[in-house]
C-alpha cells in the first residue's frame, strides 16, 4: 500500500476517533427529559422522582392478529390477567433503556403502543426493540423478541434505590441530576437511568429489576452517580443481588450553575440537533485553545444530543476551568468551541454564549469544473459523485463531493466534511467524476483526470473531464442451494491494493453493487479497479419464509471473469435456553460451526447470549456444533444438532451449574487476607476461532491483510473468591490486582488458594536517540511468551486508578506520558516478546503509520531477570508519526 493511502486510511480512523470521544458519554449523562429526540425538546420535565404521582395508564389498542405472542406471569409463574404490555417498534434516540418512573409512564403513552393481556394472561404485540409489561407495581421489560416465538415477561415486585444528597454542612442539595449506569466510568458508559433529586435532596430510581431486564450488564454491577462536571467523580457500585435499603449518600463539593445559549450569527437560538459538551480540554486542541497551564479541568463531563438551544447546569464544580462545546450540524462547526472559567465559589452563575459563524457560500471549499459526453455535448442537469485518489487504480477512492450540473453542464459542489486530506508529501490527485445508474447497479458513465501535484485536497478546479459509457464489470446469478433463484439478493464488491500490506478498515466500493433481479440474475456496471477484487453475494433486506445465510463465498474477479454463480444456504435456527444463577448467565457468548449439508465444514455466527437466557441462531442447514463461552473460555457444548430448512431446532436447557469442571478460586494477599477486587484472564479461544475462519475465508496470505488482534480475556472477581466453570478443561490463566503481579496458575484443583504478593510492574522504556522518547505519542504493546505461544497476554497500562472493582480495562493503545515509563500490570515468565506498533488510537481501532511502506512494527525480547524493556526507536519512524499527526491536525 502506498504511503498517502496509508496515511489517508489513518486520518479517517482518527476523525472518527475524535467524533467518538464526543458520543461516547451522550447516553451516560442525559437527564431523561432531555433526551436525544427533537420531538422532546419542548416536553415538561418529569417531576421529582422521589415523589410519588398517579401515573396515567396508556391508551390502549387492539392487539395485531399476526403479532408476537406474549404471555405475563408472576414470580410463581402463574398468568396474569389484564396486566399492560407496552412495546415500541424502535429504540427511542439516546433512551435504549427507556426511563424510570414516573418517566416511564410518559414515554408508554407517547411512543409506545399499548394492549392489555386476557385472562390468560395473554396478549399479542407487535415488531418491538424494547418491551415493558406491568400489573399494579409488579414490571417485566425485555428486548427484542425470537422471531416467530412466545415471549414469557415474569413480573417482579417494584424495587428502588434512593439517593440522598447533601453539601458538605450537611445540607440537602436540590436539581442534582443522579445517574443509574452499568460502567463506572462516564466517559465510556452505556445508556442510563437520570433523575434528579428534590428540595430534600432525595431522588428514587425504580423499577430497578427492569431496568435490568433491559440492561443485562446490570446483573455483573450497577453505578449510580452524579451527572455533572465535577473535578472528581461521585459514584457508588451497587449489587442488584443486594441493593442497600437505605439511600446512596452523596456529599456534593461547592457548586455554582452554568447557563450556556446557542445562538446563529443573527442572534437566533440555534434549535439543531447536535450535541453539546462540557469537557476537559482535549490535547490535540492545546494549540488552538491555549495551554491553560493552572487550569483545574473536570474528571466528570456532561454531555447531551437533542435540538435544544439553551442548556442550564444547575452543579458545576466552583473552581474549575471548563471547555462548552457543540456541534450543530454540518453548518456550524466551526468556532463553537469556547474554555470558559466556570463558578470560582459556590451559587455562582456564569452565563456563555456560542455564537455559530454565519455560513459563507463563497468561503465553502468547492468543487467545480465542465463535465462533457464522449461525444463532446454538456452533460446537463446530471447528478455526479466527485472522487479522489492518489494514482489511476480506482482502488480506495474516496468521496469529494456530489451534486447536480447545471445546463451548460458545469459543476460546483461543497466539500464534504471529512472529505479533505493533507499529506507530508507531495502527490498527485487524480479526480475521477462518475454518473451512478439509476437502478443502482453501478455505475453509467465516469472519466478521470489529473491535476498537478500537491500535498492537500481541498477546493478544486477539474478543468474539464470527459465522461465514457462504463462497460459491463460482472454479472450472474444468486440461487439458494436448492438452485432456485433468490430476488431481492445484494452484490459487494472488495477492492484491495495489489500489495496490500497490513490494513484494516472496509474496502467495499460501494459505487460497484448490484441487487438481483426475480430470475436472481444482475449485472453490475464500471470500470474494474486495478487491484485485488472479489465479489460476494447477500440475500438483501427481504423478509424469506426460509431465512438464507447472511453472505456466500467470497469469490475472486479476474479479467476473464465472465459469469458468475452465488448459493446462498438456506438456514434452519438453534434454540437454546441457558440455565443457572442470573450472574452465570450475564456476560455469555456464543460460536457455532456447521458440517453443512454438502459435507463442507464453515465457521457461523458469533454473538451474546439474549437477555432472557435464550440463544436463537441461524445457521446453514446441516449438523451443527455450539459453544458457549464466558470470555473466551468455554463452558458448554452441544454437537451433533440437526439443523432443517426454516426449522428451530430446540435444544433442552443447558444447565451451566452441571458443568463438568469447575474450580473455586480463593485470591489473598501474602497476610492470607482476601483481596477485594481484581481481574481473570485467559487465553481466548474465541479470538483464534475467528483467526481460523479468516484463514479458512481468505488463505493465510491474505487474511493477514485482515488483522484480527488477539485479546485476552477479562473478568472480574470481588471479595476474593470467584468459580471458574467450563464443558472442557480450564486453560492457563491468570490472576492480578491492582499493584500486584498476576500470577499463572496451571491444571487447577477443584479448590484453588492463589496468593498474590506485591511485585514491581514491568516497565517499558521508549528511548529516542538514546534519551528517553518525549512526544506524547500512542503505541500498540502486545507482551507474548517467546517460547510457548499459549502463554500470551496483552494488556494496556496501568489505567486501574478506579476505587471500584480494580479490574483490568481493555485498550488497544496506550499513551506514553512525557518522560516517563510505560508500566504494565503484569509480571512477564521467563523470555517475553514485546511488540509495539507506533501509532494513533482511535475509535476504530489502531491506526498505525508506515515507514517507507512497511509498518512501524518493534520487536525485543528480554530474560526474566530483567523488569525493564529499553527500545530504542530511530528519528525516522518517530518523524513519520509526529508529521502525520501534524497533517492530521
Amino acid at each position: 500500500m502506498n504511503r498517502l493511502s496509508f496515511v489517508a486510511l489513518v486520518a479517517v480512523f482518527v476523525v472518527g476517533s475524535a467524533v467518538a470521544l464526543a458520543a461516547a458519554p451522550a447516553a451516560a449523562s442525559l437527564p431523561a427529559a432531555a433526551l436525544a429526540f427533537a420531538a422532546w425538546q419542548d416536553a415538561p420535565p418529569s417531576p421529582p422522582a422521589a415523589v410519588r404521582t398517579e401515573l396515567a395508564p396508556p391508551e390502549l389498542v387492539e392487539p395485531p392478529s399476526d403479532g408476537t405472542l406474549v404471555q405475563v406471569v408472576d414470580a410463581a409463574g402463574a398468568p396474569v390477567p389484564d396486566a399492560i404490555v407496552t412495546w415500541f417498534e424502535k429504540s427511542i434516540e439516546g433512551l435504549e433503556d427507556l426511563a424510570p418512573e414516573p418517566e416511564l409512564a410518559r414515554l408508554r403513552r407517547e411512543f409506545g403502543k399499548s394492549v392489555r393481556c386476557d385472562a390468560a394472561g395473554t396478549t399479542r404485540v407487535g415488531t418491538f426493540e424494547r418491551v415493558v409489561a406491568s400489573s399494579g407495581e409488579r414490571y417485566a421489560g425485555a428486548l427484542r423478541a425470537r422471531k416467530g416465538r412466545p415471549l414469557v415477561l415474569t413480573l417482579q415486585p417494584r424495587r428502588t434505590l434512593a439517593v440522598q444528597v447533601t453539601d458538605r454542612k450537611g445540607r440537602p442539595v436540590g436539581e442534582v441530576p443522579i445517574e443509574l449506569r452499568t460502567r463506572a466510568d462516564d466517559a465510556n458508559s452505556g445508556s442510563g437511568w437520570t433523575v434528579a433529586t428534590d428540595a430534600a435532596g432525595r431522588a428514587e430510581f425504580g423499577p430497578i429489576d427492569l431496568f435490568a431486564n433491559l440492561d443485562p450488564a446490570a446483573l455483573r454491577e450497577l453505578w449510580v452517580a452524579v451527572d455533572a462536571p465535577l473535578g472528581a467523580p461521585l459514584r457508588e457500585r451497587l449489587r442488584l443481588s443486594a441493593l442497600p435499603e437505605v439511600p446512596v449518600e452523596f456529599t456534593l463539593p461547592a457548586t455554582g450553575r452554568l447557563i450556556v445559549d446557542l445562538v446563529d450569527a443573527e442572534g437566533a437560538p440555534l434549535e439543531t440537533v447536535g450535541s453539546f459538551t462540557v469537557r476537559e480540554l482535549w490535547e490535540f486542541e492545546r494549540e488552538k485553545l491555549g495551554e491553560w497551564p493552572e487550569a483545574r479541568w473536570p474528571a466528570s463531563r456532561w454531555f447531551v444530543v437533542d435540538g435544544r438551544s439553551h442548556y442550564e447546569l444547575p452543579h458545576v464544580e466552583a473552581g474549575l476551568t471548563l471547555v462548552v462545546a457543540a456541534d450543530k450540524g454540518d453548518d456550524f462547526t466551526q468556532g463553537m468551541t469556547q474554555v470558559v472559567v466556570g463558578p470560582r465559589e459556590a451559587g455562582e452563575t456564569v452565563a456563555v454564549r456560542l455564537v455559530a459563524p454565519k455560513p459563507d457560500p463563497e468561503a465553502t471549499a468547492r468543487v467545480t469544473g465542465a463535465i462533457v459526453s464522449e461525444d463532446g455535448k454538456p452533460l446537463a442537469s446530471t447528478e455526479v459523485v466527485v472522487l479522489w485518489n492518489d494514482d489511476d487504480t480506482r482502488v480506495t477512492r474516496r468521496e469529494l463531493a456530489r451534486g447536480k450540473t447545471d445546463a451548460d453542464g458545469r459543476l460546483s459542489a461543497p466539500i464534504g466534511r471529512w472529505s479533505s486530506s493533507r499529506s507530508n508529501a507531495e502527490f498527485v490527485p487524480w479526480i475521477e467524476v462518475v454518473v451512478p445508474r439509476a437502478d443502482g447497479n453501478g455505475i453509467e458513465a465516469s472519466g478521470m483526470v489529473a491535476l498537478p501535484k500537491t500535498r492537500e485536497i481541498g477546493a478544486l478546479d477539474f478543468g474539464e473531464i470527459t465522461v465514457r459509457p462504463a462497460p459491463r464489470f460482472a454479472s450472474g446469478v444468486v440461487v439458494d442451494d436448492t438452485g432456485a433463484p433468490v430476488e431481492g439478493a445484494t452484490l459487494n464488491v472488495t477492492a484491495l491494493p495489489a500489495e496490500a500490506g497490513m490494513l484494516r478498515g472496509d474496502f467495499t466500493d460501494r459505487l460497484l453493487t448490484a441487487s438481483t433481479s426475480v430470475d436472481g440474475r444482475f449485472t453490475i456496471w464500471g470500470d474494474a479497479p486495478r487491484g485485488r477484487l472479489s465479489i460476494r453475494a447477500g440475500p438483501g433486506e427481504a423478509e424469506r419464509a426460509v431465512p438464507l445465510w447472511h453472505a456466500s463465498e467470497l469469490q475472486e474477479l479476474t479479467d476473464a471473469t465472465s459469469e458468475l454463480r452465488f448459493v446462498l444456504w438456506r438456514c434452519g435456527t438453534i434454540v437454546a435456553p441457558i440455565v443457572g444463577d442470573p450472574e452465570e448467565v450475564a456476560g455469555l457468548a456464543f460460536g457455532t460451526s456447521v458440517i453443512r449439508s454438502d459435507g463442507e465444514t464453515i465457521g457461523g455466527w458469533h454473538g451474546g447470549v439474549g437477555d432472557d437466557g435464550v440463544i436463537e441462531t441461524s445457521i446453514p442447514i446441516g449438523r451443527a456444533r455450539l459453544e458457549i463461552t464466558r470470555g473466551g473460555t468455554v463452558v458448554a457444548v452441544r454437537d451433533g444438532i440437526e439443523v432443517e430448512p426454516g426449522a428451530d431446532a430446540e435444544l433442552e436447557p443447558i444447565d451451566l451449574s452441571a458443568t463438568a469442571h469447575q474450580v473455586e478460586l480463593s485470591i489473598v494477599d501474602e497476610n492470607g487476607q482476601p483481596i477485594e477486587a481484581g481481574w481473570i484472564v485467559m487465553p481466548n479461544a474465541e479470538d483464534d476461532a475467528r483467526i481460523e475462519e479468516m484463514k479458512k475465508m481468505f488463505g493465510p496470505e491474505r487474511s493477514r491483510m485482515f488483522p484480527f488482534p488477539r485479546r485476552p480475556n477479562v473478568s472480574v472477581f470481588e471479595d476474593g473468591r470467584t468459580t471458574l466453570r467450563s464443558d472442557a478443561p480450564l486453560p492457563a490463566f491468570a490472576v492480578g490486582a491492582a499493584g500486584r503481579a498476576a500470577v499463572v496458575v496451571r491444571n487447577p484443583a477443584s479448590s484453588e488458594r492463589i496468593v498474590l504478593e506485591p511485585a514491581p510492574f514491568v516497565a517499558v522504556v521508549l528511548e529516542y536517540e538514546g534519551e528517553p522518547l518525549a512526544a506524547p505519542l500512542q503505541f500498540f504493546v502486545e507482551l507474548s511468551a517467546a517460547d510457548d505461544d499459549e502463554e500470551w497476554f496483552r494488556f494496556g497500562p496501568d489505567r486501574m486508578s478506579r476505587a471500584d472493582a480494580l479490574r483490568l480495562p481493555r485498550i488497544d493503545g496506550i499513551s506514553l506520558v512525557r518522560d516517563q515509563p510505560i508500566e504494565l500490570p503484569i509480571r512477564c515468565l521467563g523470555r517475553t516478546r514485546l511488540s509495539l506498533l507506533l501509532g494513533e488510537k482511535t475509535a476504530g481501532g489502531f491506526g498505525g503509520t508506515t515507514i517507507d511502506g512497511d509498518p512501524a512494527v518493534i520487536e525485543v525480547e528480554r530474560s526474566s531477570d530483567d523488569q525493564v524493556f529499553h527500545v530504542k526507536i530511530d528519528r525516522a519512524a518517530i518523524d513519520a508519526i509526529v508529521n502525520q499527526r501534524s497533517d492530521e491536525e
